[in-house]
């Protein structure tokens, strides 16, 4: 998830805020939360929720006014083939 997150353009420091966000995701916060980036030039990261969206910012979650371009950001784990 980490790897998916920077080659997105996605910065160490917001990894890290990110994480310490999701708290009540237990133990693997990035593989329990439903994500996405915003596909702007300097792309912000975003939870997705029930209730809405919710935009990562300096001052923590935020509601988006508008509408997102998002892609979502999901778990893949390669197994190899036994």
């Amino acid at each position: 998830m980490v790897r998916a997150l920077l080659e997105r353009g996605i910065r160490h420091g917001d990894v890290h805020r990110l994480i310490a966000r999701l708290g009540d995701y237990g133990r693997w916060p990035l593989s329990e939360a439903a994500l996405a980036t915003t596909t702007e030039p300097v792309p912000r990261l975003v939870l997705r929720e029930d209730d809405g969206d919710w935009v990562l910012t300096a001052r923590g979650w935020q509601r988006p006014a508008t509408a997102l371009a998002l892609r979502e950001v999901r778990l893949r784990l390669k197994r190899s083939a036994a």
